[in-house]
């Protein structure tokens, strides 16, 4: 698998390298064979004319310092896993170009929702709702603009990464048709008490490879602040079983059959 290592909104400061770092080392624990292609928007027309912006702005404002080019990219290469840095351009087209000149099968984490055209996979990524939270922190334009964002990546992934269980579960309560993208990687619970158990967050993600390996499916019915109900169906003989599970228990469009279902309460993380 060739995967394509967003840094766009991430480089220039130590939390986005970091989650990158994560994101790669995740997926490359799971011992599948990943080829991993970082795409660094710092080179070409968009960015320098970008660039020439940022400079003008400075004359009038003082703006922070523009990330170093060489450092970011000795940054990235030190990641604990094989990887190429590509230099391309800002912009759809660059992403659209780089990913069929490199032949990827993915591109992730995306910050904002990629315009490209509807073959290509990528993966949208969430780091909190601190705005629905902490309102008082924000201002109106703020709030309102995350929640656009926000929204409009659950809309136009086909995948969704979060930060943690409770990410996953405020996108749950204030984007509730997102629902059935949140059996991805990385998914954690951040509590305190949590966090004093190791973990990668890959445990619902496998469970839903290996219900859907046998033909079956996962699903989950949440109510914030009180809990989730986990459910799953299995076919008894996935050969020959044609049924398709009612509409409304889908996490996956693909019809399957459900013939024998267990649902396992779990604490609200």
């Amino acid at each position: 698998m060739k995967v394509g290592l967003l840094t766009h909104g991430f480089v220039g400061w130590g939390g986005g390298m970091d989650f990158l770092r994560l994101v790669a080392s995740s997926l490359h624990a799971t011992g599948e064979p990943i080829e991993f292609h970082a795409l660094l928007p710092m080179k070409g027309p968009l960015y320098s004319a970008r660039q020439t912006l940022r400079r003008l702005r400075a004359v009038l404002r003082p703006t922070p310092p523009a990330p170093d080019r060489a450092a970011i990219i000795d940054a990235i290469e030190s990641f604990d896993v094989p990887l190429t840095v590509h230099e391309i351009d800002r912009g759809s087209r660059a992403l659209q170009a780089s990913y069929r000149r490199l032949q990827l099968d993915v591109m992730l984490p995306a910050l904002d929702a990629l315009s490209v055209s509807p073959e290509i996979p990528w993966v949208g990524y969430l780091y909190d709702f601190q705005h629905r939270h902490l309102p008082q922190l924000f201002n109106a334009r703020d709030i309102a603009e995350r929640d656009r964002a926000f929204r409009k990546v659950l809309q136009a992934a086909p995948a969704i990464v979060v930060n943690s269980r409770t990410v996953a579960a405020d996108a749950e309560k204030f984007v509730p048709e997102a629902r059935g993208k949140l059996f991805q990687k990385f998914a954690r619970v951040r509590t305190e008490d949590h966090l004093k158990v190791s973990g990668t967050g890959l445990g619902l993600y496998i469970s839903r490879l290996i219900v859907e390996g046998h033909g079956g499916q996962i699903w989950v019915e949440s109510e914030f602040g009180k809990g989730s109900t986990f459910g799953l169906a299995l076919p008894l003989d996935a050969r020959s079983a044609q049924r398709p599970a009612p509409a409304a228990d889908r996490v996956d469009p693909t019809p399957t059959p459900a013939v024998s279902r267990s649902p396992v309460r779990a604490p609200q993380g």
